[in-house]
């Protein structure tokens, strides 16, 4: 991922985590869910074991009122497509 990327991500991720109140090792559990990254591929990464990443998913998840992976990502979407919309209001507003 390049530096555009992860800049942009981490907005997203930041802005969806606002007024949350979660750990670091939760708030990095959002991002490697925001990359994509399956817990196996978390595991490799960081040296933890398959159970920690996964009860730590498990306590977001349920901090998060969300049904997994993909609850997230779905909010992470959204968050993005508005920023989005955002952009293309100004943009028009310009031209």
């Amino acid at each position: 991922m390049g530096k555009d990327e992860d800049e942009i991500l981490h907005h997203v991720v930041a802005r969806y985590l606002s007024g949350a109140r979660l750990s670091p090792a939760l708030k990095g559990q959002v991002l490697y869910i925001a990359e994509g990254r399956p817990a196996r591929d978390v595991v490799e990464r960081t040296g933890l074991s398959y159970h920690t990443v996964r009860c730590r998913r498990a306590r977001l998840y349920r901090t998060l009122k969300v049904n997994g992976a993909g609850g997230v990502m779905a909010e992470l979407l959204a968050i993005s497509l508005e920023i989005l919309a955002h952009q293309d209001r100004d943009v028009r507003t310009v031209a």
